[in-house]
């Protein structure tokens, strides 16, 4: 085995930490039953990764490992997690690793906890769970990062008062929730009457599977998006999902229930779209379904800047003289407020647009917020492409609570 990942898998799994790959630049797993297959024996994982020397590492968490991950990502969920902390205890320092978009910190359990979200914005990666493990590389090409590494001592215990937080809680969540433990693990591979067949409906009332056609609403939605040319198929397909997501009702419907209003805008799309199969439009649609934060109608970028005309500028505004630039700031503020833990998209001819400068200006307004860190530059630009780049607002006032 000559890999760097397969070499940390074995690092961690001398630790007791059950191991296994996950795709290449991704957190999908590559085995058949994903963390149920995680191993600490040294011959398994060397061959895995002889298979797949580029794998990503996923450490499953929970009592299989003693290990219980805080993922927060973003600055919404650290500061929920700074509230928590003054509430129930600070939580001790330890091993804790800089992701795409946040941190993860490791502490150790010895029984335990379910994996969930707590303070809507916290994923608590316990028993039912497992996470993205360094040096693995994140589907954007960050490289997760120790900071610091684990020493040669288990990660510090949580303290007792989180805990009891952590395990009561799972019993406050709504019915729409559930609470994973050991045996809820292995029910997953149960078939017969729990099977997703049988089990209803949990969208909120809305199905198509059983009804007898497609309403006025939808009919439109689908017709209005349909392609007309080569290369539309892409933007077409998030067009769609994008109507259908300001459909009330229909918003967070399950994927199963709009399959039929998938394959009604493939039939009507394919004397455009011609050897592109439904397999490959049903993958588009889904993963636009999961990306796309703004019905059809809003315009992120006129919600921010709105938002930055009216709210105090922001601390980093305040170095700089022209009011255009410090417009600028304020709209990559708001921009990034629009996605607390992910990343926004500007190009220097919209950003000029919208402060009132030329491009050329405004391209050299963003290189300069990106030298002083006060914007992080995940993705350049590219004109061919007509990509616009990809940015992250560094606040610099940023306290990591573990």
């Amino acid at each position: 085995m000559d890999s760097t990942l397969g070499t940390e898998a074995i690092q961690y799994a001398s630790r007791g930490w059950h191991v296994f790959p996950l795709v290449p630049r991704d957190k999908a797993p590559l085995t058949d039953h994903g963390f149920y297959d995680a191993s600490t024996d040294p011959a398994t994982i060397r061959e895995w990764w002889r298979r797949w020397p580029r794998a990503n590492i996923g450490i499953r968490t929970g009592v299989l490992s003693r290990l219980v991950v805080i993922d927060a990502d973003g600055e919404e969920a650290l500061a929920k997690l700074r509230d928590l902390s003054t509430r129930l205890g600070q939580l001790p320092r330890g091993p804790r690793v800089k992701t795409a978009r946040g941190w993860h910190g490791y502490f150790s359990i010895d029984s335990p906890i379910a994996s969930r979200k707590i303070e809507g914005v916290i994923d608590i990666k316990s028993d039912g769970g497992y996470v993205v493990a360094p040096p693995s590389v994140h589907p954007s090409g960050i490289v997760y990062t120790w900071q610091p590494p684990p020493n040669d001592a288990p990660p510090p215990f949580l303290p007792e008062t989180w805990l009891q937080y952590l395990s009561n809680s799972c019993y406050r969540e709504s019915a729409e929730s559930v609470c994973y433990t050991e045996s809820a693990e292995n029910a997953l591979f149960n078939t017969g009457d729990n099977t997703r067949e049988n089990a209803g409906d949990s969208g909120g009332g809305f199905s198509l599977r059983e009804s007898n056609g497609l309403d006025a609403v939808i009919e439109a939605a689908i017709r209005e998006t349909l392609p007309t040319g080569p290369g539309q198929r892409h933007r077409a397909i998030f067009e769609l999902v994008r109507r259908l997501k300001g459909i009330p009702g229909i918003a967070n419907a399950d994927a199963m229930d709009l399959l039929p209003i998938i394959r009604e805008w493939h039939r009507l799309s394919l004397p455009v779209i011609r050897t592109k199969g439904f397999e490959e439009t049903l993958a588009d649609f889904l993963d636009g379904w999961e990306k796309v934060r703004f019905r059809h109608g809003e315009s992120p970028i006129e919600i921010a800047l709105a938002r930055a005309r009216k709210a105090p500028p922001p601390p980093e505004a305040n170095m700089f003289d022209d009011p255009r630039l410090r417009l600028l700031v304020a709209l990559c503020r708001e921009l990034q407020r629009l996605d607390p833990g992910g990343t926004f998209f500007l190009s220097c001819r919209l950003a000029a647009k919208c402060v009132g400068a030329d491009h050329m200006t405004a391209s050299r307004w963003l290189k300069t917020l990106a030298r002083l860190e006060i914007l992080e530059l995940v993705q350049p630009g590219d004109r061919g492409e007509r990509l616009a780049a990809q940015y992250r607002w560094r606040p610099r006032d940023t306290v990591i609570p573990f």
